[in-house]
């Protein structure tokens, strides 16, 4: 599973003017190592006639590396051939440090005018009064277009807290070589499996920890939770579930938090594995990217197998208004433009809307894959979630606890969590108003 590493140490500090190009800095990073065919370049960028004026200073602060600034730098660029009136501060900060500077930041009323995060980093953000409900500000068809299960997480107390411009998450991946055909249902899975294992190869090594199986709830039609973070799984819904990550092991072996699937998928020793994208790269280096596959989530009784999706984020001050806040929104909505989608794909993030000319198989499999995979919840419970569902399913998968005692444990568990967290007191950060 080998989760990435997405905010690389190294600060990086840019002013870029409002007419030219920052001087010293590569038009566009290229890092990883590239996949199938993907064109050389985006769609061409054609300028629009009167265009609406725009004008005022765009704060952002962002997390990137360094191999990834010039994407952003390439970004604000060809916004501002367009609206040349705009100007950006845009200032590299530590996740490590961010949330706390930006309280800070806010608390003196000099809240960044944008900044890029996780989506988890949403819900306390809100509630805190730092971001702005984009529900009446962005176009309703520019969110429909977008990946959905990312939409999911900056949806919150009926507020959009922001919008998701990359994905990544949990998904279904193939060798050809040991498997030439993609199943459309589970039992074809299985069936698959069987007819590949030989000797030291097997058909498939599943994972079945909460992070990788979780999604499999919802795919089956339950949920995880109700409308209020309650836990809602502990039912009918819930042992279904449980029998079907017990079916896994007609497939092959199985894992739990364990690599081993990972690296026997890497020797051309298993067919199929659930895992993450952000093992894309390293998956297809081992097999080439020819042999690599990821497919469409199988069907399962009434619904299907599903992976969680997660996103990160632009984010819009609660204290910014009038031209600022015109040109932040506009620049939001070019950033979710198929030229500016296209940029992000050149260093290997999957996009959360359409990036044009994308032919690299891979991603384009990935992209497709993720829109049919189901929103993990950036809700601060979810750590709860996560640990008490993985005691659960271990005591299950491991040490024969009976399905419902384990899943009424689980649920009992989070509700004390989350009575505990309530009942911390917390001295709220104190947002000016614009």
């Amino acid at each position: 599973m080998r989760f990435l590493n997405f905010f690389l140490a190294g600060a990086v500090l840019l002013a870029v003017c409002s007419c030219s190009r920052p001087q010293g800095l590569p038009v566009v990073a290229q890092t990883g190592t590239p996949r199938g065919q993907a064109s050389a370049k985006g769609p061409a960028f054609t300028p629009e006639a009167a265009l609406p004026a725009l004008s005022g200073t765009v704060t952002l602060w962002h997390s990137w590396s360094e191999g990834e600034t010039p994407v952003l730098v390439q970004t604000i660029t060809e916004f501002q051939s367009r609206y040349p009136g705009v100007q950006f501060d845009v200032l590299y900060v530590p996740a490590e440090n961010f949330q706390t500077r930006l309280e800070s930041a806010a608390a003196q009323g000099k809240s960044p005018t944008l900044w890029f995060g996780p989506a988890q980093w949403g819900p306390p953000l809100y509630d805190a009064g730092l971001l702005a409900d984009l529900s009446d500000m962005v176009n309703h068809d520019l969110v429909q277009s977008l990946n959905q299960p990312a939409v999911g997480s900056v949806q919150y107390k009926n507020a959009l807290i922001g919008l998701p411009y990359t994905i990544r998450g949990v998904v279904l991946y193939r060798n050809r070589q040991l498997i030439p055909e993609a199943p459309a249902t589970f039992d074809g899975l299985v069936a698959l499996a069987q007819s590949a294992a030989r000797g030291e190869l097997l058909g498939a090594d599943l994972e079945r920890s909460f992070m990788f199986s979780g999604a499999h709830l919802a795919g089956i039609g339950d949920k995880l939770m109700d409308e209020h973070g309650a836990p809602a799984f502990d039912n009918a819904k819930g042992l279904a579930w449980i029998e079907l990550l017990r079916s896994f092991e007609k497939a092959g072996p199985t894992e739990f938090l364990s690599d081993r699937d990972l690296e026997l998928f890497e020797a051309g020793k298993a067919g199929f594995i659930i895992d993450g994208t952000w093992n894309i790269n390293a998956l297809s280096q081992a097999l080439d990217a020819e042999n690599l596959a990821i497919d469409p989530w199988p069907a399962y009784r009434e619904g299907g197998l599903s992976g969680y999706v997660q996103s990160d984020v632009l984010f819009l001050s609660s204290q910014t208004s009038g031209s600022e806040q015109a040109a932040a929104l506009k620049f939001m909505e070019y950033f979710l433009s198929p030229p500016a989608q296209f940029m992000l794909t050149q260093i290997d993030h999957i996009p959360a809307a359409s990036a044009g000319k994308v032919t690299d198989t891979l991603m384009l499999q990935a992209i497709a894959a993720l829109a049919g995979g189901t929103t993990y919840p950036s809700l601060p419970q979810m750590a709860a979630y996560a640990a008490q569902m993985d005691v659960a399913l271990k005591s299950v998968f491991e040490g024969g606890a009976d399905p419902v005692s384990a899943l009424e444990a689980a649920a009992k568990g989070i509700r004390a969590a989350q009575a505990g967290a309530q009942a911390v007191s917390t001295n709220p950060v104190i947002i000016p108003t614009p």
